[in-house]
């Protein structure tokens, strides 16, 4: 099985799960309505997600998941809804978040998405004392100030020192 799916395969995949975790059933149409294409173009990435092992279909019949596929749309699911919260936390509105986590989930390496996670749990844990985040926010105001080449500096300052702070957490 390929795990290095297109970011096409993995909406599809996404698609599915969310639509079985909905109504119990994927079907062609329903996926369709939901990524905003057509059937045909639906059909022809289902058959290309069977091959891979990651989808049951037969035709006229539901999509549904395999184990295998299953495994990976919940890691789909867990790497969008990780980048979500943490664009919550920084401030970012639902609407424009739902967006660019979809933009960014895709290029996101395993090692950024493991730290990320580390840094959103951070955040939740220390959420009863928002010494630290009005810290930051202090400090990007005071960014706002600045030509840009030191703004890129100070901003690579603040994200080792909360690297700094999860490794001892860590």
């Amino acid at each position: 099985m390929n795990q290095f799916l297109s970011r096409s395969a993995e909406d599809y995949l996404r698609a599915v799960y969310e639509l079985v975790e909905k109504k119990k059933y994927a079907r062609i149409t329903d996926i369709a309505k939901q990524l905003k294409v057509k059937p045909p173009s639906v059909t022809e990435m289902i058959k290309k997600l069977r091959e891979e092992g990651l989808v049951d279909f037969e035709k006229y019949s539901a999509v549904t998941l395999t184990l295998e596929g299953e495994k990976l749309a919940k890691k789909i699911m867990k790497r969008n809804k990780l980048l979500l919260e943490f664009l919550a936390m920084i401030g970012v509105d639902d609407k424009t978040a739902k967006i660019d986590a979809h933009k960014i989930e895709h290029d996101l390496s395993l090692k950024t998405i493991e730290r990320l996670l580390r840094l959103v749990n951070f955040i939740q844990e220390a959420s009863h004392d928002p010494k630290w985040l009005k810290l930051i926010d202090d400090c990007w105001e005071k960014l706002e100030e600045l030509e840009c080449d030191r703004r890129k500096e100070c901003i690579s300052q603040i994200l080792s020192c909360v690297a700094l702070i999860l490794q001892e957490k860590g």
